[in-house]
This record gives structure tokens, sequence and C-alpha cells, in this order.
């Protein structure tokens, strides 16, 4: 009995022992773990304060670059402004020499709309069988260039006729006499 209340004290002691023993390798392998646990936690914040820095630098460079592209926008709204305005100065230099054609051909027209009551003054005066003065010549030869003019610009006959004063028969004749001589030299 005393045997059996021994080996129990021993079994006691050693259940003890090794309860004990557990509990302190627990405790190491607990404290060991905290320490690589802050030693992560220490890793994990160092990383994130270089990622932060690296954000940073890359939002400054992209804040410069984009103050740079800002700079060119702007200078490229001074160059096409300034296009614009050498093209609107062309334009109205365009405009303005073709409002100068313009005008020069209906001051032309206008003379020979002119020229044309002058004509219709002498077509209503009687005929006389008198020999032709150099200035009815010439002023015949100029009715001849103003009419062939206008036909190859494409005029009605009418419209000559209008414009020159004289009759469209007249006008009809120098049209096809004209044709047949440039038809004769050719």
């Amino acid at each position: 009995m005393i045997a059996g209340i021994s080996l129990l004290v021993v079994i006691i002691a050693l259940s003890l022992v090794f309860i004990y023993k557990r509990e302190m390798l627990y405790r190491v392998r607990l404290k060991n773990l905290s320490g690589s646990t802050k030693e992560l936690q220490d890793e994990l914040e160092h990383t994130a304060d270089q990622v932060v820095k690296r954000m940073e630098l890359h939002i400054s460079q992209l804040e410069y670059l984009i103050s740079e592209a800002d700079d060119k926008i702007a200078l490229l709204d001074k160059k096409l402004a300034e296009v614009d305005r050498r093209a609107a100065r062309k334009q109205t230099t365009l405009d303005l020499s073709e409002n100068n054609e313009k005008y020069s051909y209906y001051q032309s027209e206008d003379s020979l709309l002119s020229d044309s009551g002058e004509a219709k003054q002498k077509a209503c005066a009687p005929i006389v069988d008198a020999p032709r003065s150099a200035g009815k010549a010439q002023a015949d030869g100029n009715h001849k260039h103003v009419i062939l003019t206008m036909a190859e610009q494409g005029y009605d006959v009418t419209e000559i006729a209008r414009a020159t004063g004289m009759g469209r028969g007249a006008i009809m004749l120098l049209i096809q006499l004209h044709k047949k001589q440039e038809k004769n030299s050719n």
C-alpha cells in the first residue's frame, strides 16, 4: 500500500512536472510568436512608410508634369489664336480684293451701260451715208471686244444686247463671224 501510495504520488508529481513543462513551452512559444508578430508588424509599418514616400514622390512628379502640360496648352492656345488672327486677316484681305475685283467689274459694266446709252442714242439717230470717222470705228471695235468678251464669259445674246444697246441680230452676227475667223485661223 505504501508502495501504491508512493507510486501514486510519483505519478501525480510526474503529471504536475509534465503539465508545468508543457505550460512553460506554451508560454515560450507564445512569447516567440508575439515577438515575431511584433517584428512582422514593424516590418509592415516600415514597408508601408516606404510605399507612402514613393507615392508622394510620384504624386509630386505628376503634379509637375501636369503643370508643364498646362503651360504647354496655354502656349498652344496662344499660338492657335495668333494663327486664327492671321487667317482672319488673310481672309479679310482676300474678301477686300474680291470686292475690289467685283467693284471694278461693275464699274466696267456701268461704263458699258453708259456706252450702250450712247449707242442707243446713235441707233435712234437717222442713218447717214457718210464716211466713217476714226472715233466711230474705234467705238465699234470697242463694242466688238466687249461683245466677244461677254460671249466668252457665257452671257446670253439678250444680256449682251441689253448691256451694249445693240440689236440681237448684230450681236449674233459678230459672234458667228468671230467663230468662223477662229476656225479659219486654226
